[in-house]
């Protein structure tokens, strides 16, 4: 398992700060870290695609999550299908 971080300012700029991610059942682990970041486990191939993408698509991605009530994965995977 790794970790896809998302940092402090990117968590305030969405709101993530103030709401909670929905993390399906079994999948997904987020923690909070002291720091202000969020981590979420995920694999290897979710990672690099997150890495690859721009703050502004990962912003776009977390709040889909919010808006749509839809696990970090669950949406990632739907964008890496497009």
């Amino acid at each position: 398992m790794v970790e896809i971080i998302i940092k402090k300012e990117m968590a305030i700029a969405t709101g993530l700060d103030k709401r909670t991610l929905v993390i399906p059942q079994g999948t997904d682990i987020l923690i909070r870290r002291v720091n202000g970041d969020i981590s979420v486990g995920t694999n290897e191939r979710i990672k690099t695609f997150w890495d690859s993408l721009t703050d502004i698509r990962q912003k776009s991605i977390i709040r889909r999550c919010q808006s749509e009530f839809k696990g970090l994965e669950e949406i990632i995977e739907e964008e890496m299908n497009k």
